[in-house]
């Protein structure tokens, strides 16, 4: 379990996958950095309230990260944690 931006609080890093239930309007970072090589990420990145596009992301062995939209969705926001 993590907060709304990415940064997972449970001392497992780095992850072979994660998957995110909410839409940001960007990537965030923290989450690329948490990915082990080789591993994915699944995330709605759009506008809250819109449609977003739900991407598939893909860090390489080398650290490189890649990126394509599996299909269209609509999800919840992020939003800040209150603590």
């Amino acid at each position: 379990m993590g907060d709304d931006m990415g940064n997972l609080e449970n001392g497992y890093a780095p992850f072979d996958g994660i998957i995110v239930i909410a839409a940001a309007p960007h990537i965030p970072p923290p989450l690329l950095e948490q990915l082990k090589p080789g591993a994915r990420l699944l995330i709605p990145v759009g506008q809250a309230g819109g449609v977003q596009q739900l991407l598939l992301v893909e860090k390489q062995i080398d650290g490189s990260v890649s990126s394509r939209s599996i299909l269209m969705v609509a999800f919840l926001p992020l939003t800040r944690s209150q603590s």
